[in-house]
């Protein structure tokens, strides 16, 4: 039995100038600073994580886009959405996205919950 090689890509990652958004974040006062992570959770804390651009050029090999996940030899690696909410200690709701069985939530109701 022969292994499949997977054909990989040759991907340069650039790491954007955050500039603006960190003197954004630094001009904050605590009270508006507050209210942003009330309202749009930890994104501002993004800005402070170190970009590893050799772990963005590795992974890449593996994001699958139709399925907006990685994809590995034996599993599949991606967040769920309550993964994603403590990721970003986004505000919690009183209701999860999940109506039942065989009930699909519509996009605005997933975007209320993920406070987007």
């Amino acid at each position: 039995m022969e292994s499949e090689k997977k054909k990989t890509f040759q991907i340069k990652a650039k790491v954007p100038c955050v500039k603006k958004f960190i003197a954004f974040r630094d001009g904050l006062t605590n009270i508006r600073r507050d209210a942003f992570t009330l309202k749009y959770g930890r994104i501002l804390h993004l800005l402070s994580i170190p970009v590893q651009k050799e772990a963005i050029t590795a992974l890449a090999q593996f994001y699958d886009p139709p399925l907006r996940s990685f994809l590995f030899k034996d599993f599949q690696l991606a967040p769920t959405l309550e993964e994603f909410g403590r990721i970003l200690d986004s505000p919690k709701q009183k209701k999860g996205p999940y109506k039942g069985l065989g009930q699909v939530p519509e996009p605005e109701e997933l975007a209320k919950v993920l406070s987007i």
